[in-house]
């Protein structure tokens, strides 16, 4: 069945404008791991994929003075707005979400052969030197064999040779990184001393001991060598590793408060007690837990259990090794710190400036702990509720004022590491942070005034029946304008004075468009002077008959290319000119 595509200027803008803002969204929840996306994370940190909504702990160097916004490590997140300053013992009250993610174990399917977290295993160091040595001298003997590197069965034969090595000693060979195929001029027979014999690790398998302590690298034995588990791989082949990561997030339920200008230094450190409290019950509770489908209990991810090849082969009863252990499951303890500050607006003494924000306190991490505890707090957003009458609203001091868009200068607030959103409900206002801030623009639409606007029609004889209206439509036009509001968006002590300003530029505008008005009304006039002398199409006898058949000319030629770019109508400014 064929689909065919619509025609981009038939489809309304609403439904374009959805189109876009759904795209948006998804793209968001996906960058943040919100909602149904990233509820489990494979085979790294939640902090490494993802890209937004969440806060990392605050460098130890920024811990003491003003706080920063890194542009890559973002540890504080929040508002800046202000109040009247009348309003010092009003209560605003506070709401915050979050999430953490905490390790777990994965499941057997995950870890098998072409599994999503299939384990590879770095071979131990007596091994590696087996191979290392016994791949060398036959590689030497094939030498010998063929003559040369260069021979043509070099290739394949060197592939084969290593391969019955690795299988001779129980070991799989699965290669991509085959060094036999180097030119005719590598020294002969050896395998070059950094050279891994086979698929060298990728970084994301950690070698741990039988304490779960992850090794130190460089053993003095070559590069490490990780190969991916096959039945039959023996245990005293290769290194323990830990379970490879999988993290679950865990969304909280977190406390509200409420503080007032006057005493926010104090009503901020009692609700950073309650909402870290909080934070520390419920991540016991879920490590307690032995609810499925991700119980702490039953997959908290625990040190001092490796991973072996032979639990691959019986990956149910490690896990319920785990279960059955008196090891403790490794859980991040998160300290996060509310921030209010109210102090004085220095240019404007009846505004008083609020800055409410959530910083990331967490201990940092150590070499032990570092793949296993996730310090981030994600789906971080802020909300703020207070009265509108005490909301006082921020301006674009740095735009030149104009009566014509000062009513859109004004916002909100001011996002602190992020934007704001401003819902207003009865007597209320909440501001709410968002990761992915937006600019609404407002719809402009031009309005019918019962002018032609078709270049088609208007390359006709009558054509000047449909554009004589403009005038009319200018005229009311003048008279709308005059009357513009021109105190939207102007508050302060210097109100009036700047009321008067901006009555004073529309006037002059006003002016101005009177005089465009004149000229548009004496182009037509010429257009139906001309019209009367007009001798239909082509050479004009009369002279003054030449402006109207340049006009029907004009628009003749001008609707053939309008219609070969998809459009049919002139717009009102360009008719007018």
């Amino acid at each position: 069945m064929a689909v065919l595509s619509k025609n981009p200027r038939e489809i309304h803008d609403a439904y374009k404008e959805a189109v876009v803002d759904s795209v948006l969204n998804n793209l968001s929840a996906r960058l943040a791991g919100r909602g149904e996306f990233y509820d489990i994370i494979y085979g790294n940190k939640p902090a490494a994929v993802l890209m937004s909504e969440f806060i990392v702990p605050m460098p130890v160097d920024e811990r003491v003075g003003d706080e920063e916004a890194d542009p890559i490590q973002i540890s504080a997140h929040g508002i800046d707005f202000q109040i009247s300053s009348s309003a010092g013992n009003e209560k605003i009250g506070v709401s915050v979400t979050g999430a953490v993610y905490v390790r777990i174990i994965p499941t057997e399917d995950e870890v098998k052969p072409g599994g999503r977290l299939e384990v590879s295993f770095p071979l131990t160091r007596a091994i590696r030197q087996v191979l290392r040595t016994q791949i060398s001298i036959a590689l030497a003997s094939l030498k010998a064999e063929l003559g040369s590197r260069a021979h043509p069965d070099w290739a394949a034969r060197s592939l084969a040779t290593r391969k019955a090595v690795y299988e001779s000693n129980g070991v799989p060979f699965e290669n991509t990184l085959d060094r036999s195929t180097e030119s005719p001029e590598a020294p002969s027979g050896e395998v070059p001393a950094d050279a891994p014999p086979a698929d060298a690790d990728s970084g994301d398998t950690e070698v741990v001991d039988d304490a779960g302590e992850v090794k130190a690298g460089g053993d003095g034995a070559g590069a490490v060598i990780a190969v991916p588990y096959r039945d039959g791989l023996p245990d005293a082949l290769a290194d323990a590793v830990a379970p490879p990561q999988k993290w679950f997030r865990l969304n909280l339920v977190l406390p509200s408060f409420e503080f007032t200008p006057q005493t926010a230094e104090a009503d901020a450190k009692e609700a950073t007690d309650k909402l870290n409290k909080a934070i520390e019950a419920q991540i016991t509770a879920w490590a307690a837990s032995s609810d499925e489908p991700y119980g702490g209990r039953l997959w908290g991810y625990r040190r001092g259990m490796p991973v072996r090849p032979s639990f691959i082969r019986n990956w149910a009863g490690y896990l319920t090794s785990i279960r059955q252990s008196a090891l403790q499951i490794v859980v991040p303890k998160i300290e996060v710190r509310w921030v209010v500050d109210a102090s004085p607006d220095p240019a404007d003494s009846s505004r008083t400036t609020v800055h409410l924000a959530l910083e990331n306190w967490t201990l940092p991490l150590t070499k032990t702990n570092q793949k296993e505890i996730e310090p981030a707090f994600f789906q971080l957003s802020l909300e703020a509720d207070l009265g509108a009458t005490t909301h006082q609203l921020l301006r674009l001091d740095r735009v030149k004022p104009s009566y014509r868009y000062n009513q859109y200068l004004q916002y909100p607030a001011l996002g602190f590491n992020g934007g704001v959103v401003l819902t207003e409900e009865g007597s209320r206002h909440r501001l709410k942070t968002t990761w992915a801030p937006r600019y609404v623009l407002p719809r402009i639409i031009p309005t019918e005034r019962g002018v032609d606007l078709n270049i088609e029609n208007l390359s006709k004889p009558d054509c000047l029946i449909g554009i004589k209206p403009l005038v009319a439509a200018y005229e009311q036009w003048l008279t709308d304008v005059a009357a513009h509001p021109l105190d939207k968006g102007i508050s302060g002590p210097n109100a009036a004075e700047l009321i008067q300003r901006e009555k004073d530029k529309l006037l002059k505008d006003v002016g101005s468009w009177k005089s465009e008005l004149e000229a548009i009304r004496c182009g037509i006039a010429i257009l139906e002077k001309s019209r009367a002398h007009w001798g239909g199409p082509g050479v004009q006898k009369d002279a003054r008959g030449i402006p109207f058949e340049a006009w029907v000319s004009m628009n003749q030629a001008m609707a053939k290319v309008a219609k070969a770019k998809g459009y049919d109508e002139w717009r009102l400014f360009q008719l007018a000119f």
